[in-house]
C-alpha cells in the first residue's frame, strides 16, 4: 500500500501518538478562545462556514503534489457519516449553551471520552485495566473541580442536549478509529473538513451575516488552527488506541483555563486550579504508562 496507507496501532507509536492528541486538543483550545470573541459579532453557522473554508484552503498545496486520485475513497458515506457527528456536535454543543450554564455544559461535554472509551471496549475489543480506568477517573474528578456543575446539571433539556452534543462526538472519534483502518489520515481530514464545510451552509444561509474587514484575521486563524488540529487528531487515533487517546482531551480544560485568564481575565478559583493539576497528571500518566509498556 505505501507510507500513506493507514497504519495499525502499536506499542512503538503510542506515545507519539499521545504527543499528536495533545497538540490537537491545543489547536482546538486556542480555536474555541478565537471564537468566544467572534461569537460577539458573528453567529456560530457562519463561523463553522468560514472554518471549513479557510481549513479547506491549506489542503490546496497537498492537491497540487499528490493529485486528486490520491484522495479517491471507497468509502464516501463513512466520511459522510464522520463529518456529520462531528460537526453535529459543534452545533449542539452551541445550542446546549444557551440551556444551561457553561459549567454544568463543559462538565457534560468530558463526558465524551468515557462514552470514547465504552465504544473502544465494545467496538474495537480494546482491554481497559485498573490503571487506565484510575487515571481515567482521576481526571474525570479534576474536570468537575474546574466546571464544578450546578445540582440541576443533570436535569431537564440542556442536559440531554450537552450529552447528546458529547455522543455525537465520541461517535465521530469512533468513525476516525475505523476510517483509519483503510484510509491515509490525511484522507479522512480532508473529507471532514470538505464536507464539514458543506454541511455548515445549511445552517448558515438561514442567518447569514458577511464578516467585517476586522473578523478576517480571526476566522483565517481558526480554520488553520482547525486543519492543524484535525491533522494532528487524526493521526493520533490512526497510531493509538481509543482508550488511551481519547482521555488527553482532558488537556484541553487548563489550557482553556490559562487562555481565559490572559484573553478574557477570568481568574481560576482554588478548586479550579486544583482540577486543572489533577488533569494534567492523570493525562500524563495515561501517556507515559503507554510508553513504558512499548518499552
Amino acid at each position: 500500500m505505501g507510507d500513506d496507507t493507514a497504519v495499525e496501532p502499536s506499542k512503538y507509536t503510542e506515545f507519539a501518538a499521545g504527543l499528536l492528541a495533545i497538540a490537537a486538543t491545543s489547536c482546538f483550545a486556542i480555536s474555541f478562545a478565537i471564537i468566544k470573541h467572534l461569537t460577539v459579532d458573528l453567529t456560530e453557522p457562519v463561523i463553522a462556514f468560514f472554518r471549513g473554508v479557510f481549513a479547506s484552503l491549506l489542503f490546496l498545496p497537498m492537491l497540487v503534489r499528490r493529485g486528486f486520485g490520491f484522495f479517491a475513497t471507497t468509502r464516501p458515506i463513512a466520511h459522510i457519516w464522520r463529518s456529520v457527528f462531528g460537526f453535529g456536535s459543534f452545533l449542539i454543543f452551541v445550542y446546549a449553551l444557551r440551556l444551561l450554564p457553561l459549567g454544568d455544559v463543559v462538565a457534560l461535554s468530558y463526558t465524551a471520552p468515557f462514552w470514547s472509551i465504552l465504544l473502544g471496549a465494545a467496538v474495537f475489543r480494546e482491554r481497559i485495566g485498573w490503571r487506565l480506568a484510575g487515571a481515567v477517573a482521576v481526571g474525570f474528578l479534576g474536570v468537575w473541580l474546574i466546571a464544578r456543575p450546578s445540582g440541576q446539571m443533570m436535569i431537564g433539556a440542556g442536559a440531554a442536549t450537552a450529552l447528546t452534543a458529547a455522543l455525537a462526538t465520541s461517535l465521530a472519534m469512533m468513525m476516525v478509529k475505523q476510517l483509519s483502518t483503510s484510509e491515509p489520515p490525511d484522507r479522512i481530514t480532508f473529507y471532514f473538513i470538505g464536507v464539514g464545510g458543506v454541511i455548515a451552509i445549511i445552517p448558515a444561509a438561514f442567518d447569514w451575516q458577511w464578516p467585517s474587514p476586522h473578523h478576517w484575521p480571526g476566522l483565517m486563524a481558526i480554520g488553520a488552527l482547525f486543519y492543524c488540529g484535525q491533522f494532528c487528531l487524526t493521526r493520533a487515533y490512526a497510531h493509538g488506541t481509543m482508550s488511551r487517546i481519547a482521555p488527553l482531551d482532558f488537556v484541553r480544560l487548563p489550557i482553556a483555563l490559562v487562555l481565559g485568564f490572559t484573553a478574557f481575565g477570568e481568574v481560576p478559583t482554588v478548586a479550579a486550579l486544583a482540577g486543572m493539576v489533577l488533569i494534567v497528571l492523570a493525562s500524563l500518566d495515561i501517556l507515559l504508562f503507554g510508553r513504558r509498556r512499548a518499552g
